[in-house]
């Protein structure tokens, strides 16, 4: 709330912003108290090594409609892939097939690479159970071989916030983006982390939360530009609901010139 009255300052004239920031102090000294002592129900957080918490995540994790990052992604990525009918995509962090079994169906020839057993075990399944031929495999960025080969489409979705080195990560993908061909990414927004949002997840009573590394905007763009990629997009989309201009996601197109 404090941010947003801060954001909105020059919007509004400044006798209406002193009267909407007359109770600041007493927020803020609330919420110094919530932190210090927080309330005796507040459920305690697990942190769990790396992705461990994926492999607890994987059986709920379809189940995520409200999540506002996944909404806010999903909201113009399909645009952004645009028709993929007979392209060799690449999706790496495919999770339980989010991305890999939509474009599968939409005819495209997909590769799925996926760090965590469970999620991917969860993604064939679903593969089979629809009659989709997709090639999953277990593996994560700082994996991925050469003789994967290239491909025209390339994903990496809501993966590099959990990545310490964006740079090496992005030049690893970018070995598999053909000439012409596009790499996508998309993370929670960069805002969120700053300000301490952690990826988590609920299961049996009890919440936990992964590692998330906070990279900002600019960083992206400069491993895009060092990987030998060309920017086409980039957007921040979504919106917190208690605070206008805090978006919850950003999406990246960048793509490999033709040589």
């Amino acid at each position: 709330m404090c941010l947003s009255r801060v954001c909105r300052f020059g919007e509004c004239p400044e006798e209406e912003f002193s009267e909407q920031i007359r109770d600041l102090p007493e927020r803020l000294r609330e919420l110094a108290n919530q932190l210090e002592s927080p309330p005796a129900d507040t459920p305690s957080r697990v942190e769990l090594p790396g992705l461990q918490g994926y492999s607890i995540w994987a059986e709920s994790y379809d189940d995520c409609e409200n999540n506002p990052v996944i909404q806010a992604e999903e909201r113009v990525i399909w645009d952004i892939i645009g028709e993929t009918r007979g392209l060799r995509v690449l999706d790496v962090g495919c999770g339980t097939g989010r991305h890999a079994l939509a474009l599968a169906a939409a005819g495209a020839q997909v590769t799925g690479i996926e760090p965590t057993t469970e999620m991917l075990e969860k993604a064939r399944e679903k593969a089979r159970a629809r009659g989709l031929d997709v090639h999953f495999c277990e593996g994560a960025i700082d994996t991925l071989e050469a003789g994967l080969g290239q491909f025209e489409l390339v994903l990496c979705c809501l993966v590099l916030s959990h990545v310490a080195d964006l740079a090496g990560a992005i030049e690893k993908l970018s070995l598999h983006v053909s000439a012409g061909g596009r790499l996508i990414i998309s993370d929670m927004h960069p805002v969120n982390v700053l300000v301490g949002y952690r990826t988590s997840c609920s299961h049996g009573g009890r919440e936990y939360v992964v590692p998330n590394f906070y990279h900002q905007p600019s960083d992206y763009y400069s491993g895009l530009r060092a990987a030998g990629l060309e920017l086409q997009r980039f957007l921040e989309v979504g919106e917190e609901p208690r605070l206008r201009r805090w978006p919850q996601t950003i999406v990246m197109e960048a793509r490999r010139p033709q040589q």
